[in-house]
Formats: structure tokens, sequence, C-alpha cells
């Protein structure tokens, strides 16, 4: 299993590259984590590394237009939000939240396009 650093820096990697092995790598890794990590042992760190995965996965969303990596990472920071509550780890509650609020305004603005263009279309073949 890669290390916290491991993880840290493929993301690092990633944001230097215009690929998405890096992320993807990431990804993998942060979910291998996940598998080795005891929520009940220590579960901020298990709610860092998930909203790590999230971050992650919303920085791949932003390299394609689909919307799934987009709901994977919504999921990801709510699973997050399980243990960062705001009594709990109020500062750690409000990077997760807020890091929840701008993905779902991405995917929702993502869904809205992809209904409108189909509506548009007509009336551009027009004129």
């Amino acid at each position: 299993m890669p290390k916290i650093f491991d993880r840290d820096a493929l993301y690092m990697l990633g944001m230097r590259k215009s690929g998405t092995a890096e992320f993807d790598e990431a990804v993998v890794a942060y979910r291998e984590a996940l598998k080795e990590q005891s929520r009940k042992r220590a579960p901020l760190d298990w709610a860092r590394t998930q909203n790590n995965l999230g971050y992650v996965l919303w920085k791949l969303a932003e390299r394609d237009s689909g919307t799934a990596r987009l709901e994977e990472a919504i999921a990801a920071y709510r699973e997050a939000l399980k243990e960062r509550t705001r009594d709990r780890a109020p500062l750690e509650w409000a990077v997760s939240t807020g890091d929840l609020g701008v993905t779902s305004m991405q995917l929702a603005r993502r869904k809205r396009m992809r209904v409108r263009r189909p509506r548009i279309r007509p009336f551009i073949t027009k004129f």
C-alpha cells in the first residue's frame, strides 16, 4: 500500500501534467488506503483519505465532460462528512462541506447543459 506521501505525491504530479495518469494512480492509491485504514480506529484519518479521494476525483472530472467522476467525488465527500462533523472537527467539516458544495454545483451545471443542448440544436440548424 502506498504511504500517505506517495498518494499525495501522485496528486501533486497530476496537477503539473495535462493528462490523467497520475490522478488515476492517486485514485487507486486512496481507494487501497481506505481498504487498509480502520474508520473505527482512526476516524479522522479515514475521513481525510475520503476527502482527498473526492478531491482527486473532482480534479479528474475537470479534465472530462462526464458526470461519473463528479458523482464519485460527491459520494467520497459525503463519506468524509460522516466523521468530519461540525462539532468534532469544525475546520475539516468546513473544508469537506465546501468541496461538496462546489462539486455539487459543477455536477448540476453539467446535467443542465446536457438537457439544454438538444433543445438548442434545432434552433441553430434553422439559421
